[in-house]
């Protein structure tokens, strides 16, 4: 009985978001051993709980021992419900090594069981559903992942998770409407997960919306939003700390590579590159595959731009082994355009490209084909443009401009020029009138 009220303490804690200790973990698994033999159904949940604390320190393999230690020591019929929550850790822990064939079969096995043993709307049923479309939206079937994701994340208010999972569910589904309808179809959605997050006072989980909110504006191509998001106070506190936990790193990492993937799409490549400084190679190496394949294909752009071609060439072969052999397809969707260039780099020059590279980069993104859509007012200026046009209106000269861009004042009157150009008009008071009226600022 001691060991069952101290678990539930435990479960609580989690549900809170209050970061595992080290001690903690180790309690954990000592009861795991010594609950083995007398009492193996005690066990099995112990060993849940404790696959879900070494995930959130960022021990991949150890979680996925911990599960499989948990779905051998009883009878299914004995722990149905466990077990989908030992099928549910497993799955993501299989998820961040980049095992993506397995992950799918747990995270089947885990909503199977909570079909079979739970039934729908329960805490079961939502993690599983959250848990599935995960793994659709990360191989790129969004449709499937709508399906599973949507219903779900209904119920969330109804039912206790953890806040990763919801962090990783709500931007998997937020990103999967978008690219079907847009940043209009998926802003509901965003802002309801953030009305829940504040109620129930999930920190990690209202710092990773902002993230995900700032990855659809730089999809979207809301420049002057994106930048007012990226230089929040919110954002701005998770890009300057320096973590020392794994609770804090699992914020701290996304905010950075977003905030580096918009100094790219900005055509700020060295401020990019100093963003992706602030990470660790080395702790790079043992993370997720998701961050890893995030930070390399950002890393092969930076270097491409600043024309550190051989660097450039290193971090896109490094996308490409990670990509194709996981089988992950969303990690910043059209991003995978930028290796385009650096592939077509490397084959003017002769240079060797892996074997099945060029066949990969075609099927994850391919040529666009038919007729060309017609560009919306967000997407009629360039992102340098639409960051001089803010500028403009806020009643910068032209020195001003490139003193505040680090860039020539010859180049801002370039800028300047292609805006009126595009937006037909020929003064600077035309130029912020008709920028507002596109929404441009």
């Amino acid at each position: 009985m001691s060991s069952w009220a101290h678990l539930y303490e435990v479960v609580f804690q989690a549900i809170a978001d209050t970061p595992f200790t080290p001690a903690l973990l180790e309690k954990m698994q000592q009861e795991v051993d010594r609950l083995l033999v007398i009492e193996p159904v005690l066990a099995a949940s112990w060993g849940s709980l404790l696959a879900f604390g070494l995930f959130d320190q960022r021990r991949f393999e150890a979680v996925i021992a911990a599960a499989d230690i948990g779905l051998n020591l009883a009878p299914g019929e004995e722990r149905p419900r466990i077990s989908i929550f030992l099928h549910i850790h497993k799955a993501h822990a299989l998820l961040a090594l980049g095992r993506v064939s397995s992950a799918c079969e747990c995270a089947q096995a885990a909503l199977a069981d909570a079909l079979s043993h739970s039934g729908r709307d329960t805490y079961e049923w939502v993690s599983a559903c959250l848990t599935r479309g995960l793994v659709h939206h990360l191989c790129g079937e969004d449709q499937q992942a709508l399906d599973l994701l949507l219903p779900a994340l209904v119920r969330v208010r109804h039912t206790s998770g953890w806040a990763s999972l919801y962090a990783d569910a709500f931007a998997a589904a937020v990103a999967s409407l978008a690219l079907q309808g847009g940043l209009a179809a998926a802003q509901p959605l965003l802002d309801q997960a953030e009305v829940f997050a504040h109620e129930r006072g999930l920190g990690r989980l209202i710092a990773l919306l902002r993230v995900t909110r700032l990855e659809e504006y730089i999809r979207a191509g809301h420049w002057r939003e994106a930048l007012l998001l990226q230089q929040s106070d919110g954002l701005e506190n998770l890009l300057h700390g320096q973590p020392v936990s794994a609770y804090e790193l699992s914020i701290h990492v996304p905010a950075v590579l977003a905030s580096a993937h918009l100094m790219l799409e900005l055509g700020r490549p060295s401020e990019a590159a100093s963003y992706l400084a602030r990470l660790d190679p080395s702790m790079m190496g043992r993370e997720s595959w998701r961050w890893q394949l995030t930070y390399h294909l950002l890393m092969a752009r930076s270097c491409f731009a600043m024309r550190r071609f051989s660097l450039a060439l290193e971090h896109a072969f490094a996308t490409y082994g990670m990509s194709a052999r996981s089988g992950l397809r969303r990690t910043l969707g059209p991003g995978f355009d930028g290796l385009r260039e650096i592939v077509q780099w490397a084959e003017e020059r002769a240079r060797p490209l892996p074997e099945g590279m060029r066949a990969w980069l075609e099927q994850v993104a391919p040529h666009p084909v038919g007729r060309t859509p017609a560009l919306s007012g967000q997407q009629l200026l360039s992102p340098r443009e639409s960051e001089v046009m803010v500028l403009v209106a806020e009643g910068l000269t032209n020195k001003e401009i490139a003193q505040r861009l680090s860039i020539s004042e010859g180049t801002v009157k370039g800028h300047r020029k292609r805006i009126h150009e595009k937006l037909g008009v020929t003064s600077r008071s035309q130029a912020i009138s008709r920028a507002r009226e596109l929404l441009l600022i």
